[in-house]
């Protein structure tokens, strides 16, 4: 019986692959285009061990120094005038690399192979154009017909209904039975200025008839039959029918996106004759750690890219390019980190961090006697992700080399008490502590959370001196906190932005902790890390130093350790933190109740069950949140509800209790008051914008309603409701959405608490820029073909094989050509400069 292959579109970054199916016959072209020439049908054949054959064009030998042919101007190009030099330098093509890394937006199959069209599929077909017309429809209505014939296999075809040897010869004939589909392209245009002739006649001409012309979109199927409709399309202009691409049955056909208005065609044609240039040994990876990750040549890799034979050499080029850019990151990242490091012996230990991690812990009789002292106080223990974090982060504090980690853990996981232990560590050997938090109400709780913990130490000579330094620190109490800090006589200091101040200096800093890092820029915790080292040493060199080993540690720059109570995926985390290492708390403490998730359209009976739902927790003596994403209403936006013009709303409704308000620009003792009175339960109801989100702790807090919820990103939600279900009570958390179609992006909410998983979800959905927020996703590095929510799996390979190559030459002497092209490609440094 004879099989028709199938088609499917799925996309990856800038590439949208054709997946499909079919008989052997039909992905055995033996097409070659004139580019692989000199190549032979075997020497196209994907081996990882076997290099290239092409002929060197163009390389140079320089003290044993491959020329860097991927950064040679366009115009080793042969065959490119000067007009179409100067045309692709303009649109940002300079170097052969700018123009290789122009990747296909998709690929079409040329055969047009499917297994029937349904209302509503996603397709790509080729056909050639029959007819362009601009119509008049009304008196301010017009739109643009282009029809367009596709040959297709007939999935009917009867061929079907043959016997299997007959259907067989019939396939090897004509690769199965062709019928012709018509497919409707249509344009509307609202005006009167476009019902005119002369502007219909514009339309009609851009299209000519003949042309070969490759169409996407969604069909609707139409009353003809064989006859579909397509209102929202992309169409490209294919090369001329007689091309042998066209000849070349099942092979991908590139379909290149237009830049600065260069044809597609043109630059297809212009990245073919590149490769007549390109010599097989512009690989700076080696070929034995290519070998070792399955992965193509470079050379190889651009060539499959741009002409595949199948599509599977279409993935597995796109593996190589996407390895290397994040491989040249996270060489880039540990290599910076490497060069601060005076001898060998620290630089070996460093890697060794990273290489055996799950062996790095320190075990509980290793603390000093300050931590060990605070951890029995404690009025809880510690579950056994608690315990292993905080003996990651004391292992690294032994460690001759400064810490740099990111600890982060879902909300409530119990972060901050990692984060004091790790502090109390360093002050029992005698060194000081900074814990550094984006907003007042945070440094406030966290001081006196600590304070409370220290205060059911048993010995009170022991207890280490705490600082709190805010905005709001008074002239006189700020100066006597910076004397402390210079003295020595504070051991631990927690506060705001106040803490990168320049007037700040340390006697002897060791650990500096920034929690809720994604909300400081990467510039501010640049300052905060080289201020406190150099500031460090200002202080200390002042003085006497009695020892060598007094003064190696001055010199040390202080351990740095991350927070985040948004989970950030691991793919993420190496993109955005390669150089760190990463501790994550995975378990909950226990008794923990589940908080029980609504989703709500906010319409008129939605508001009536949410505000009957309220009425029954607080007759039930529970406290509420209402959250909104404004704080005034929107001229603008005017379907926000805004917390301060709904103070009177709800307080009207709910006239028996007690209503507040807290945002963001109120001064920092009215939001303590608001805060006071809620924790008190002077306060029923507290309208609030996500200042909330971060850190605020009031367990007896049983209801949280987020109005406008769609306006807010999954992971935000998830942190929002972490705000209730901190007690003993079984919590509620109310999402309203204003239209019933925005309620199925938050259904992943109701489905699953899991913050790890709902972040995965959030990149998949929003991309890592909307996950991070503007002040971090802009130094997020740009990625030309990677996608982090789909290659989180080359990330971490990547990062292995970094470490292997410093494993093996520490200041890649052994490697000058990746040496030269990490120092072009220049990664971004975590603080920066």
């Amino acid at each position: 019986m004879g099989h028709h292959p199938t088609m499917e579109t799925v996309g990856f970054g800038p590439l949208k692959f054709i997946l499909y199916s079919g008989t052997a016959d039909m992905v055995s072209s033996t097409y070659i285009p004139d580019t692989f020439e000199t190549e032979t049908r075997q020497d196209l054949q994907f081996n990882v061990d076997k290099p290239s054959t092409l002929p060197q064009h163009g390389v140079k030998q320089n003290d044993g120094l491959v020329e860097v042919m991927l950064d040679q101007s366009i115009s080793f190009i042969p065959g490119l005038s000067k007009r179409h030099s100067r045309q692709l330098e303009n649109c940002g093509f300079h170097t052969l690399r700018k123009l290789l890394q122009h990747f296909p937006r998709t690929y079409a199959d040329l055969q047009n192979a499917q297994i029937g069209i349904e209302d509503g599929q996603y397709l790509i077909f080729v056909g050639k154009i029959l007819s362009s017309r601009g119509v008049r429809a009304s008196y301010s209505l017009s739109f643009l017909e282009v029809v367009v014939a596709c040959d297709v296999v007939d999935s009917e075809s009867p061929s079907t209904s043959r016997d299997d040897g007959a259907a067989l010869e019939s396939d090897k004939a004509d690769s199965g039975r062709k019928k012709t589909v018509f497919l409707h392209l249509k344009k509307f245009f609202r005006g009167t200025r476009f019902t005119y002739l002369p502007f219909l006649k514009s339309i009609e001409e851009k299209q000519k008839v003949g042309d070969i012309v490759c169409v996407s979109g969604k069909v609707r199927i139409m009353r003809s039959k064989n006859h579909y409709e397509m209102r929202e399309y992309n169409m490209d202009v294919l090369q001329d029918e007689k091309d042998p691409s066209f000849c070349a049955q099942g092979r991908p056909y590139p379909i290149y996106p237009s830049k600065g208005g260069l044809s597609p065609n043109f630059l297809r044609d212009v990245i073919s004759r590149a490769f007549k240039v390109l010599p097989s040994n512009i690989d700076p990876i080696p070929e034995a750690l290519a070998h070792d990750f399955g992965l193509l040549s470079l050379r190889d890799a651009y060539a499959r890219i741009h002409q595949p034979k199948s599509l599977k050499e279409a993935e597995l080029a796109r593996k190589r390019l996407v390895f290397d850019e994040f491989f040249y990151l996270q060489l880039g990242r540990l290599f910076q980190m490497l060069e601060g490091l005076g001898t060998e012996v620290e630089k070996d230990g460093l890697l060794d961090k990273y290489r055996k991690s799950e062996f790095n812990l320190v075990n509980i009789d290793g603390w000093s006697m300050l931590t060990k002292k605070f951890l029995k106080a404690l009025p809880y223990s510690l579950t056994s992700s608690q315990l292993r974090a905080a003996s990651e982060i004391i292992w690294d504090l032994k460690q001759p080399v400064p810490m740099n980690r990111l600890l982060q853990g879902d909300v409530g996981c119990g972060k901050t008490v990692v984060a004091f232990l790790a502090c109390l560590e360093v002050i029992g050997l005698g060194y000081q502590a900074a814990f550094m938090v984006p907003t007042e109400l945070l440094a406030v709780q966290h001081y006196e959370q600590i304070q409370n913990l220290l205060a059911n130490m048993e010995e009170a000579e022991c207890k280490p001196s705490v600082a709190l330094l805010t905005g709001s620190t008074s002239t006189r109490e700020s100066r006597l906190i910076r004397q402390g800090l210079q003295t020595g006589d504070i051991s631990l200091v927690i506060g705001t932005h106040s803490l990168i101040a320049e007037k700040v200096e340390f006697s002897a800093l060791r650990i500096a902790v920034v929690d809720e890092q994604h909300r400081f820029g990467v510039i501010q915790r640049g300052r905060f890390n080289s201020k406190l080292y150099y500031n460090s040493i200002s202080s200390k060199l002042s003085s006497s130093i009695p020892d060598d080993s007094s003064k190696d540690s001055v010199i040390m720059a202080p351990h740095v350790l991350a927070m985040s109570a948004t989970p950030i995926p691991r793919s993420l985390a190496l993109a955005l933190y390669g150089d760190m290492s990463l501790t994550q708390i995975t378990d909950l403490p226990p008794g923990r109740i589940p908080v029980e998730t609504f989703l709500i359209e906010g319409n008129e009976p939605g508001f009536e069950k949410v505000y009957q739902m309220m009425l029954d927790e607080l007759e039930a003596g529970g406290k509420i949140y209402l959250v909104y994403p404004v704080i005034e209403q929107s001229e603008q936006l005017p379907q926000l509800r805004a917390a301060s013009a709904d103070l009177e709303t709800i307080s009207q409704k709910f006239s028996g209790y007690k209503c507040g308000l807290l945002h963001g620009k109120m001064k920092s003792d009215d939001k303590s008051e608001a805060l006071g009175l809620f924790r008190s339960g002077e306060i029923n109801i507290l309208l609030s914008t996500q200042v909330i989100e971060i850190g605020v702790d009031i367990p007896d807090a049983s209801m949280m309603v987020v109005m406008n919820a769609e306006r807010f990103g999954i992971a935000q939600l998830h942190q929002l409701r972490g705000r209730v279900g901190r007690g003993g009570r079984k919590s509620k958390c109310i999402l309203v959405a204003s239209t019933d179609s925005s309620l199925s992006r938050l259904k992943v909410l109701e489905k699953s608490s899991d913050g790890f998983y709902l972040a995965n979800m959030d990149l998949v959905m929003r991309g890592p820029g909307d996950l991070l927020g503007r002040k971090q996703s802009g130094h997020l590095p740009e990625f030309p073909i990677a996608r982090l929510e789909i290659d989180g799996n080359i990330i971490q390979e990547a990062h292995l094989a970094a470490l292997k190559i410093l494993g093996d030459s520490l200041d890649l002497e052994k490697y000058p050509n990746l040496k030269a092209e990490l120092s072009m490609r220049q990664p971004l440094c975590l603080l920066g400069d």
